[in-house]
């Protein structure tokens, strides 16, 4: 089956012309891998945190309810603002950049805050049940998750 193309506008060029490009949707295992290398990263920024939260407090990280819920805290704001801020900053994360692929609106242009916030909301539907919500973009044609029909956005190829 041959991969559909979409037209999308490419803005914020140096002169600040528009242009039209070409862009195919990102499949589901490209899609994941991006998603490995995100969630690589979070592991990694979270295991320093508790590392240093260890040097400063000692044994009480892993005694104290306080100190405990206030790691897991922010290891829950970290990933929600990485993804957030990244989708809606660049149209990228780490992962995505890696792979070569971005977030765009349905026209193609760049993501809104508010889209990058729903696109969000959308990832943490997509956990509800047992990660259904991502299997979309395996099974539709269009290759979006439920967090992209959430946000009304897609991933594309660059």
């Amino acid at each position: 089956m041959a991969e559909e193309t979409e037209i999308f506008w490419e803005s914020g060029l140096a002169d600040g012309s528009v242009r039209a490009r070409e862009f195919s949707p990102a499949g589901f295992w490209i899609r994941f891998a991006a998603s490995v290398v995100d969630n690589v990263f979070l592991l990694f920024v979270g295991t320093v945190v508790v590392f240093i939260a260890a040097m400063l407090w000692g044994s009480r990280v892993e005694t104290s309810v306080v100190l405990r819920a206030s790691l897991t805290a922010f290891n829950l704001v970290f990933g929600a603002l990485y993804y957030i801020l990244l989708h809606w900053l660049f149209g990228q994360t780490l992962g995505k950049v890696l792979l070569r692929l971005k977030v765009v609106t349905l026209s193609g242009r760049a993501v809104t805050l508010r889209r990058s916030v729903l696109r969000w909301v959308g990832y943490v539907l997509s956990l509800l049940p047992l990660f259904a919500g991502y299997v979309l973009a395996g099974v539709r044609s269009d290759k979006r998750a439920l967090h992209d029909l959430v946000a009304r956005t897609r991933v594309v190829r660059l």
